[in-house]
């Protein structure tokens, strides 16, 4: 049924017969494998090169087939064809095209699918979980470790395994690993995550969040609201910048703070409404670790509250309600206020949420068995009375309603219409007391957070400078500049009758670390130096595009051993190079200093400070580069120089130079 055919149909292109349906299955095949491929890398996020890797396995088994069948078919051929020779048999065109169309179709059906271990890629994070469940936690956390191998490999992160490590590492106190969690958890979020990860990141963003210092808190709700996933690069930079050692493989303040988490969650759990799964006393434990002062019990119930009642005629019995609800008050003496920040923990108008309450007036209840009022004076003279003793806070808030309790009582026994009037004025104290805390607590200028690290040892003052010039070759450079003062504690001092005081010798080491955009580390330089009272260190660089974000740490130890005398460090945001091109006018970055040598570190005849000597001059360098030169070879340019102090009767505090 088919027309003649010519024998060049053969090699040219089959257009007919079985070899046509074979040629249509070879197409088919090819279409569904590249479709279906396509899919399954859109599915699992990865990529064509990954994908084409995990076929290797597959197209081995594909050829040891295609080998066994085009020896199986040869044999079958030669012994159909009445045992013709293999020369006969090639001969036999139509055999030999039908031959190879059946090699190509059955190479295409045995290469077909990927190998099993694309399509089903290890869950190291649910394997993890597993052993976990079963008791074995140092397995589940090797677990996720070897997933972090794995995922390094092909370029993915997954962060879910560097939470749940250093979750379960600080959980347990397992030091041997604090290590591994700091450097597997800033790993889960060097690169923009899936978006069946991209939850994971807003759940650990709004942990770090209360952590976050009130100039960067708007960028971070921000990103957070809008589900960002540049907030794993924001993550990674936070840590980075409050790590305590920056020179160590732990980051000690990352640990401490899920240290924290940890001990929150055993704790404070009388609801679950903060982002780590606790109360809000959770919250502040995590931002400021164990305060310094606290006190609990019921509001109402103690023998002072029962003396303040006899003391102003009331019973308990005259009160019908027994409004005594739990509280929980603490008070941090170190965290950037002038006076001690207090945080009270309780029921909102003694039966709401437990939680953070602005003041003591919040706790009072709404009813009362007397006139509506004068329940609410009682209350707060007695709530106020038993917490007076814990802080000037809340002895001043209990005089002042003492004062108008006391002028009641005075104007009552000449004219016992005049108690309303006293009774009037402490409801108004009351508004008063609740807007004044709800818009200026004194905990609201409060430090974010606070490091148990940072107090048990002694600071180290610094000032560093970063200075963009160009090389005589026209090449963009960076010097980073350093002065460091060690801030000895009086007890390691010692004084002889008016001598000044002496520092003990140590050894200074100072580090400067460079990292990108993504905060991945492109270059670390160490310098050892003999400490003095204030220390130099330069660091000289090419300055590259990537150079983004710097850190400066100095470490202070005593010079006839390894104990650590005093730490610090300091963080500088690298501005972009300047530009090599001819046609572009640079200026490098003033230098606002004193008169200084060049050497072979530092090559400016001005060498920067923060602070000058009354008398000495100040110091004003800056180099200015592609000017354009008449045929003279001239060139011609103008500056205006203006400098600014500030006054005392002014708010402006810094002193700024402008060019």
């Amino acid at each position: 049924s088919f027309p003649t055919r010519r024998s060049s149909d053969l090699f040219l292109g089959v257009k007919y017969g079985i070899e046509g349906v074979g040629l249509a299955v070879v197409i088919a095949l090819a279409w569904l494998f590249i479709a279906q491929s396509y899919l399954a890398i859109k599915i699992i996020e990865s990529n064509w090169i990954n994908f084409l890797k995990s076929l290797v396995p597959g197209l081995g088994n594909a050829a040891f087939m295609i080998l066994v069948n085009i020896v199986a078919i040869y044999f079958i051929e030669f012994y159909i064809s009445n045992k013709r020779s293999v020369s006969d048999m090639i001969k036999s065109k139509r055999k030999f095209v039908r031959f190879l169309e059946t090699v190509f179709i059955l190479a295409a059906l045995f290469s077909y699918p990927p190998s099993s271990s694309f399509c089903f890629e290890t869950d190291y994070y649910k394997n993890g979980l597993a052993l976990l469940q079963d008791g074995k936690w140092e397995e589940a956390l090797n677990a996720w470790w070897q997933g972090k191998l794995a995922y390094e490999k092909n370029g993915k992160t997954d962060p879910r395994l560097g939470i749940a490590f250093i979750e379960l590492a600080t959980k347990k106190k397992a030091k041997e690993y604090y290590d591994s969690a700091s450097e597997i958890y800033l790993w889960s979020f060097s690169k923009i995550p899936s978006r069946k990860y991209l939850n994971m990141v807003i759940d650990e963003a709004k942990r770090v969040l209360p952590l976050v210092d009130a100039t960067d808190i708007k960028e971070w709700r921000e990103e957070i609201k809008q589900f960002d996933p540049h907030l794993s690069f924001l993550i990674r930079s936070f840590w980075f910048e409050h790590d305590f050692r920056p020179t160590t493989k732990s980051n000690e303040r990352l640990i401490e703070h899920w240290q924290r988490i940890a001990y929150a969650r055993e704790h404070y759990l009388k609801n679950r409404i903060s982002p780590y799964r606790t109360d809000d006393r959770g919250t502040i434990y995590v931002k400021y670790g164990e305060p310094d002062r606290k006190q609990r019990g019921n509001l109402g119930s103690s023998s002072m509250s029962k003396i303040e009642l006899m003391r102003w005629g009331y019973t308990r019995t005259s009160l019908l309600d027994d409004p005594t609800p739990q509280y929980e008050v603490w008070s941090y003496e170190t965290i950037g206020t002038k006076e001690p920040a207090v945080f009270l923990f309780s029921y909102r108008e003694g039966a709401g949420e437990y939680g953070l309450q602005p003041c003591v007036e919040y706790l009072v209840p709404r009813r009362g068995g007397i006139d509506a009022a004068e329940f609410r004076a009682v209350c707060l003279i007695i709530y106020y009375a038993e917490l007076k003793e814990f802080s000037e806070y809340f002895y001043d808030r209990y005089s002042r309603y003492e004062q108008i309790f006391e002028s009641r009582e005075l104007a009552g026994r000449k004219s016992p219409s005049l108690r309303k009037a006293y009774i009037d004025m402490i409801s108004q104290l009351f508004y008063a007391n609740k807007n004044l805390e709800r818009l200026h607590p004194v905990r609201k200028y409060a430090n974010p957070e606070r490091s148990e690290y940072e107090e048990k040892i002694n600071p180290i003052d610094i000032a560093a400078f970063q200075i963009r010039s160009l090389s005589r070759a026209g090449q963009p450079k960076l010097t980073v500049v350093a002065s460091t003062a060690p801030q000895f504690e009086s007890k390691h001092y010692t004084r002889q009758d008016k001598k000044e005081y002496k520092a003990p010798e140590y050894k200074l080491l100072s580090t400067f670390i460079i990292r990108n955009r993504e905060m991945k580390e492109i270059y670390r330089k160490t310098k050892l130096y003999f400490g003095s009272v204030v220390n130099s260190s330069v660091f000289q660089f090419e300055h590259t595009p990537d150079i983004f974000h710097g850190t400066f740490a100095a470490e202070a130890y005593r010079s006839k051993a390894d104990t650590i005398l005093a730490n610090g460090r300091k963080i500088l945001h690298i501005s972009p190079p300047l530009s090599r091109a001819p046609d572009s006018l640079e200026l490098s970055d003033l230098i606002l200093g004193i008169e200084a040598k060049k050497t072979s570190e530092y090559s400016f005849p001005v060498y920067p400070v923060r602070q000058f000597w009354r008398n000495n001059p100040i110091t004003i360098y800056f180099e200015i580069y592609h000017l354009q030169q008449d045929k003279k070879g001239k060139a011609y340019y103008s500056i205006e120089i203006g400098a600014s102090g500030s006054e005392k009767n002014k708010k402006e505090k810094e002193n700024s130079i402008s060019l």
